[in-house]
């Protein structure tokens, strides 16, 4: 696992760079004091892990995991940090863990064995974010969908994690208040499966996409999603999980529930 350190302070890059370099499957990609310069060296170079922290020069930690996330979605990103008020904002910017400084040799042993547990993910092409606003990336590039119903689909989709959704289910949810009875008749609907099988086959997916008759389903087993990760009980997940699961979907309210149960029973 190639990991990049960004730190200010030259004695945490030490001390990280030290227990990388003892733990077998990491690699000290590269270390920098700036976030510009760290920046950059991802746009050339593979970074499976990033450890950074939440105040540095030029640009924030987290307005950096942002711009790095968008390189490399699937990309494990840990904050180490001494401001305990910046907990509650590395969750919302979906951090993978955080570390609090002073940092004992423990702390970063125990940090980078939790990292371990998500490195099944960088091996998956696809990666939907769910804890908060949906997105789905494809090797790393955002998918763009060509209206918000159609993500919206793809969402809901995604959600069932490989079961059908029915067209009426479909119906229902996404063209609320429809008085429309056959998926015949629903020009939206049919319009907005072409579509996204359409944007699928832009970005060489398709072959996840499986169409029945009277319903359809997303394969998920290329997909990493953040939202499957907690329903398997992963307990860094469920630690980053910041309380929302798509919040600008209404029937994602169900999923938001299920998630307060698992995180609720593993505290």
């Amino acid at each position: 696992m190639r990991v990049m350190l960004v730190d200010e302070n030259p004695i945490n890059l030490s001390l990280f760079e030290t227990e990388c370099t003892a733990l077998p499957d990491f690699e000290v990609a590269a270390s920098f004091s700036d976030s510009q310069t760290a920046l950059e060296y991802a746009k050339e170079h593979t970074v499976d892990l990033v450890v950074l922290d939440t105040v540095l020069p030029q640009m924030d930690g987290f307005t950096l995991a942002e711009n790095l996330r968008q390189i490399r979605p699937e990309m494990i990103v840990i904050f180490a940090t001494e401001h305990s008020e910046h907990a509650a904002e590395a969750i919302r910017k979906k951090a993978d863990y955080i570390v609090f400084k002073p940092c004992t040799k423990e702390d970063v042993t125990d940090v980078l064995v939790r990292a371990r547990y998500l490195r099944p993910r960088l091996s998956k092409r696809i990666t939907a974010h769910t804890f908060g606003k949906f997105d789905l990336y494809v090797n790393g590039e955002r998918v763009v969908f060509s209206t918000k119903k159609v993500k919206e689909l793809a969402a809901l989709c995604i959600s069932q994690r490989g079961g059908t959704v029915s067209t009426y289910e479909i119906i229902e949810k996404l063209w609320v208040g429809s008085k429309v009875q056959r998926a015949s008749e629903t020009s939206g609907y049919r319009k907005a499966i072409k579509s996204m099988l359409e944007t699928f086959r832009a970005y060489h997916i398709e072959d996840i996409f499986e169409r029945k008759y009277g319903s359809c389903r997303i394969v998920p087993d290329d997909i990493d999603c953040d939202y499957y990760r907690l329903l398997d009980y992963e307990m860094v997940t469920a630690k980053n999980y910041g309380g929302q699961v798509m919040p600008e979907y209404p029937w994602a309210k169900e999923l938001k529930k299920r998630a307060d149960e698992i995180v609720a029973m593993l505290k």
